[in-house]
């Protein structure tokens, strides 16, 4: 689960490296000379966005599994406490 998390973050800032990456570029070239400037955006932010999305779901997949294994323990520490009120 933690390495969900891990993995998920990195993607976030695989995210956030992409788009200051496109941001300096603009700023420090002439992109207007791009026969198709605006496509660079467009796959720039396309990219961006799958790689947030992806990041995001991961790290709400590991929060529901880190949910469910400690909804388990709690069942197994009442059921070992209620043996230990009847034994």
């Amino acid at each position: 689960m933690e390495l969900k998390r891990i993995f998920a973050a990195w993607l976030m800032d695989v995210a956030k490296y992409v788009f200051t990456v496109l941001l300096l570029s603009t700023v420090l070239s002439d992109i207007s000379g791009f026969t198709s400037g605006w496509l660079l955006y467009v796959v720039t932010f396309s990219l961006v966005l799958v790689v947030v999305c992806s990041g995001l779901l991961l790290y709400w997949s590991a929060s529901k599994d880190e949910l469910k294994r400690k909804k388990g323990k709690d069942k197994n520490t009442e059921k070992e406490k209620d043996n230990e009120l009847t034994s």
